[in-house]
């Protein structure tokens, strides 16, 4: 007898996401996110899976802001930098986030767009940098070269996040979580196609406090790029990475019938939240978008016990799970009393008189 055997073809499954669960860290949508580099060691693939790979020249990797070795990438100020390994052409919409660490007193960009992907580009802007005295700038190209800057200093060698974004709402600049500097005047950038690079490229002499070195000296950790603008709730999620998504009853019990709404908070963008009954998993009233901070989701007028649970769908993808909470708002039964006690005494006597209650609490 002869055996035989053959290897097929081989298949990719990607797991899309859904949504944070309930008592899980808020999330940031991942829906126009085109790169995501951990700053790992020896990893330089794109997180968000766009296969936006980063370039690696083996730099070193020392401790990220939690303490852990290995997790964030030390760039040297002198030769050390790195860029996208796709192209994209004039990115209208867009934020940027990433933490860094430095005490540098020369400055250097931690990252920007540039038209040449190895050298130094000749159109630049879309771009985050430190100045000689630690100050934070972000800018763009829009006909002339525009800044925001912040008023404080960072280079003291602690960890700090920094995000930045431009759209129709204008130029804004956020640092550890709050907004540090805006210009809603401003909501272009310099039209060309250029890649993604991190601690170098050229910055234009028209733009605010030019560093005395285009290379960023310092730690990079966690970078993410967005093709749209995050709300500011989104930037502190990234910042605090310690805000739950949660849900409570705003009242769970009642006599006879009652009404009450599901609250949601720290909700994401994006997805959507419909109430339904735990019975059947009928719907309750209309699903409701996501919008990154409080939703109220409403029960209708109820008379008995009643369950509820809620399922959250995705919109970018269609998928959907049950949240792993039940919400149960009881219906009491109005108590029945009777009063009990000597009808007729006299003038300057004492009596007592009983109530009686029956039923279930609360009364």
């Amino acid at each position: 007898n002869t055996g035989c055997s053959l290897l097929s073809n081989g298949i990719t499954v990607t797991a899309d996401p859904v949504t944070a669960d309930i008592h899980e860290l808020a999330r940031v949508n991942s829906k126009d996110m085109i790169a995501w580099f951990s700053c790992d060691i020896n990893d330089h693939v794109d997180q968000c899976g766009n296969g936006n790979n980063w370039y690696y020249s083996g730099w070193d990797f020392p401790e990220d802001r939690k303490g852990n070795w290995n997790k964030a990438s030390y760039f040297n100020g002198q030769w050390d930098y790195t860029y996208t390994t796709l192209s994209f052409d004039n990115p209208t919409e867009f934020t940027l986030s990433l933490w860094f660490k430095t005490g540098s007193e020369t400055g250097g960009r931690m990252i920007g767009f540039g038209d040449d992907q190895f050298g130094t580009s000749s159109l630049s802007d879309r771009m985050i940098w430190c100045d000689d005295a630690g100050k934070l700038h972000f800018g763009v190209i829009d006909a002339v070269p525009k800044t925001i800057s912040t008023a404080e200093s960072y280079n003291d060698n602690a960890w700090h996040h920094v995000s930045a974004s431009l759209s129709s709402s204008g130029m804004k600049l956020y640092v550890d979580g709050l907004l540090a500097a805006e210009d809603a005047s401003v909501t272009s950038a310099g039209n060309y196609t250029g890649w993604w690079r991190l601690a170098y490229d050229h910055i234009d002499a028209g733009f605010t406090d030019v560093p005395s070195s285009l290379y960023f000296q310092g730690s990079l950790d966690e970078v993410k790029i967005w093709e749209r603008e995050l709300s500011s709730n989104e930037v502190l999620f990234l910042y605090e990475e310690s805000v739950l998504f949660e849900a409570d009853v705003e009242q769970d019990d009642f006599c006879e019938t009652g009404e009450t709404n599901i609250l949601l908070s720290n909700t994401e963008a994006f997805v959507s939240y419909q109430l339904r009954n735990d019975l059947d998993d009928s719907p309750v009233g209309s699903p409701q978008d996501g919008n990154t901070s409080s939703l109220f989701l409403p029960t209708g007028s109820l008379s008995e016990n009643t369950s509820f649970n809620i399922l959250a769908t995705n919109t970018e993808n269609a998928c959907s799970f049950e949240l792993n909470t039940i919400f149960t708002v009881q219906i009491h039964d109005l108590p029945t009393a009777s009063i009990s006690g000597d009808a007729e005494i006299c003038n300057g006597d004492l009596t007592e008189i009983t109530v009686n209650l029956t039923g279930a609490a609360p009364w």
